[in-house]
């Protein structure tokens, strides 16, 4: 058995549509095997039947993959929309720390207005990274060097106003942005366990030969029908691949609640000039 370590690697850093096609084609190797095996070993030593208990094995068999793939791609939505509501919950936060920002004077006002849209589009960069481990790490130390910068301004804005609740109302939202980067690197690591897709592979495999061991049974292979079944379990398999990357998936986050965010520190809620 590959190690779990090594096969958790190769999912997460070769391209899906190999992995697909490298998966399809073992299905269909490990169903001709089967079929191979069941004429070595029953045909050519006399044997005569028809597929009979050996149907319902493959019935269950197929019913357990079936709930495999499905419980599988529950835990890997489920990342996927922890995923996303982290987005819309730091996309939030920046704005209430833009809006309550408005309270502080000048010039601590426009200088923290200014580092949030300069924090914003380095969040939006994230999402033009491709999957690019060297961009990903660049535009991590980016955003915790905006952190820094952000608390210190707000700091430095509010360093005459301790005590008051205007410190509060800058200071929590920042606070809950700033912790949105930790979650974000954790959410990353949080993936379906290797062990699982190794498993669900191994089964996969086991099923295929399964198939084509009691094809043998009816001296036909069904090409046509073992392979629409191949190809749905290989998209169904890839597309919670892809769900459970968040690097470079194929599905990835929408930015649309940062650009919504973008959208209102530039355009929206700005301090009129006095007169």
């Amino acid at each position: 058995m590959m190690p779990v370590v090594g096969f958790g690697e190769m999912l997460q850093t070769t391209p899906s549509w190999l992995l697909g096609g490298a998966f399809l084609i073992l299905q269909l190797l490990a169903c001709e095997l089967g079929f191979f095996w069941h004429h070595r070993s029953v045909v050519k030593s006399g044997a005569d039947h028809e597929a009979g208990e050996e149907m319902h094995v493959l019935a269950a068999a197929l019913g357990l993959l079936a709930l495999m793939i499905a419980f599988t791609f529950e835990m890997a939505q489920g990342r996927y929309e922890d995923r996303r509501q982290l987005v819309v919950e730091e996309a939030n936060a920046i704005v209430q720390t833009y809006l309550q920002s408005q309270h502080l004077e000048n010039p601590g006002r426009d200088e923290l207005g200014n580092q949030l849209r300069e924090y914003v589009d380095i969040r939006l960069s994230y999402f033009k990274s491709s999957g690019d481990r060297a961009r990903i790490d660049d535009y991590d130390e980016a955003s915790k060097s905006k952190h820094v910068e952000l608390w210190r301004t707000m700091l430095r804005a509010t360093a005459d106003q301790r005590g008051s609740t205007t410190v509060m109302l800058v200071a929590e939202p920042m606070a809950r942005m700033i912790d949105a980067q930790a979650d974000r690197l954790s959410s990353r690591v949080a993936r379906v366990p290797a062990e699982v897709m190794q498993a669900l592979t191994i089964y996969s495999l086991i099923t295929a030969f399964t198939l084509g061991y009691i094809m043998g049974n009816v001296r036909t292979r069904h090409r046509s029908a073992s392979t629409i079944l191949f190809v749905l379990t290989t998209v169904s398999i890839m597309v919670t691949l892809d769900l459970d990357n968040p690097v470079s998936g194929g599905i990835q986050l929408s930015p649309e609640p940062l650009q919504s965010a973008r959208e209102v520190l530039h355009t929206q809620f700005q301090p009129a000039a006095k007169p």
